[in-house]
């Protein structure tokens, strides 16, 4: 009877490391997958063909591979607003597109934190530049009153990367565009179906051809690739990556920034 027990203990704990076992696999070839997704899209921004190059205006592309589904987007840094230098009135504007209660206290109170030049800087190179209030847009949880909410609002529309205090129309979100004065909705959307097809030469700038002041037309410098990866199985891992472009040298991109984002079922958590 004792024996008969321990047997059905056994193997009831060998079938529960088997299964985490192949839980663990399965998640490891996700990563993998997710991976994979990045390397895509850098080759895809490299692609010399207009027609297959991978845009970064947050358009999905989705791929088979490793025997899983890849989705797969790029969005352009230079196409949000940066936070170390975009102009008060953007930055207000875009607080109050995405619903912050007190956008313009958290707008003037980020401009604020901004390192101002002292008489000392008078004559220096202009490439010498003061270190950035922020380093990273996750800084901007500690501005006052910027709550989680207000925070997760606003965060996929900012940066820290693009150093222009002008956005990238071409590449904006659509919540960005909208941040222009007196933007309407309907022009926005016209713009953005335009440029869908259109190049940087041929799309229609009549929703933001007023606002030299806020929005220009910029080479892809810096992005963002979200990469989700799906196994037959259901198992899921999204990778976010943000890479800047170096040009025609030996190494022509290195990575800023490498983490694994966590999804609302708890997946991909080492964030």
């Amino acid at each position: 009877m004792l024996l008969s027990i321990l047997v059905v203990g056994f193997s009831g704990d060998a079938r529960t490391q088997l299964q985490l076992a192949r839980n663990q696999n399965e998640a490891a070839a996700a990563q993998a997958i997710a991976d994979a997704g990045v390397t895509f899209a850098i080759l895809g921004v490299f692609d010399p063909s207009p027609a297959t190059q991978w845009r970064a205006d947050g358009r999905q592309y989705v791929l088979r591979y490793g025997g899983g589904v890849l989705q797969v987007s790029l969005q352009d840094e230079g196409g949000k607003i940066d936070i170390n230098v975009a102009p008060l009135p953007l930055l207000n504007n875009l607080f109050q597109t995405v619903g912050i209660p007190n956008a313009e206290q958290l707008a003037r109170a980020v401009v604020a934190a901004r390192p101002r030049r002292s008489p000392d800087d008078v004559g220096r190179s202009a490439d010498v530049e003061a270190t950035p209030a922020f380093a990273a847009v996750e800084e901007l949880r500690r501005m006052p009153g910027m709550d989680k909410t207000s925070y997760d609002s606003v965060a996929p529309f900012v940066t820290v990367y693009s150093g222009s205090p002008r956005f990238d129309p071409m590449t904006a979100p659509r919540t960005v565009l909208l941040s222009l004065p007196d933007a309407q909705e309907d022009a926005v959307d016209h713009f953005m179906a335009q440029r869908a097809t259109a190049s940087t030469i041929t799309a229609d700038f009549a929703a933001v051809a007023n606002h030299p002041d806020f929005a220009a037309a910029a080479p892809l410098r810096v992005f963002t690739v979200r990469s989700e990866a799906e196994t037959a199985t259901g198992a899921r891992f999204v990778r976010a990556a943000v890479v800047t472009l170096l040009g025609p040298a030996e190494t022509p991109y290195r990575i800023l920034a490498w983490r694994s984002v966590v999804q609302g079922d708890g997946s991909s958590t080492n964030y």
